[in-house]
């Protein structure tokens, strides 16, 4: 009986073993090849090493980060993405996820895993955060006269919240589109309004945001589009267009 368990024990220990081997192996000529720039041929030995020892975060990164920097941004995200599912706990997935949906253009996404990374605990020099910076949440009070309904012909102060990629004048001119649309509904001016900057669009130029207005009668929300790049002839730089969401 001891003879056999001595066998058994031997064979897990050998099978053990030979894949750490094998892990090794892989992982070091995928860091090499990684290392040189060629990311494209180090990701099926990263696989392989990720194969051998499933337990290990490291090459499920690295391939991430192959992906990555070759702008393969659709492999990247669903690397990361199971980085994350794999490892839940560990704030690198998060980051790098979040570092390639601001690639992508896509911010919402961005800024929802890099807080989780944030909340996980960031180490070293934080890159995203400079990416990220500009569109972090912040509070703007926008003075502006209201076309209809303004029988005083005073101004409202407007409370904007939200991380909109609009300047100043941008949001006034958004305000007053959304004015015309919520007067025609019989709908009384809004006096706050949150906006989510959702994605970019193509090659970034086309700014996609969700705008929540609040009045009296509740809130509504409307998709707000600002095109840098607009059609030859436009009267002005930037083409505004928005549209209640349903």
């Amino acid at each position: 009986m001891r003879i056999i368990m001595g066998i058994v024990l031997f064979c897990c220990l050998s099978i053990f073993v030979f894949a750490e081997s094998n892990y090794d192996q892989d992982f070091d000529k995928g860091k090499e090849l990684f290392n040189a720039g060629n990311f494209e041929a180090a990701v099926p030995y990263l696989e392989k090493a990720a194969q051998d020892n499933p337990n290990i975060i490291d090459p499920y990164l690295d391939i991430g980060i192959c992906y990555l920097k070759s702008n393969q941004l659709a492999k990247a995200i669903n690397a990361f993405s199971r980085v994350i599912n794999i490892f839940p706990n560990d704030w690198r997935g998060y980051y790098y996820l979040a570092a390639s949906y601001v690639s992508n253009g896509e911010i919402a996404k961005a800024l929802q895993n890099y807080n989780r990374a944030k909340e996980l605990g960031i180490k070293g020099e934080d890159f995203v955060e400079k990416l990220l910076v500009q569109y972090q949440p912040k509070d703007l009070n926008v003075e502006y006269h209201p076309l209809f309904g303004n029988s005083e012909n005073k101004n409202i102060t407007i409370l904007i919240k939200g991380n909109s990629c609009a300047d100043k004048e941008l949001i006034l001119d958004t305000i007053r589109q959304l004015e015309k649309m919520e007067f025609m509904k019989r709908r009384s001016i809004f006096t706050e309004i949150d906006v989510e900057f959702v994605q970019w669009e193509k090659d970034q130029s086309i700014a996609k945001e969700k705008w929540v207005v609040k009045n009296q009668q509740g809130q509504r929300e409307y998709w707000v589009n600002y095109n840098f790049t607009p059609p030859a002839g436009f009267p002005s730089k930037t083409m505004i267009t928005v549209s209640e969401k349903e």
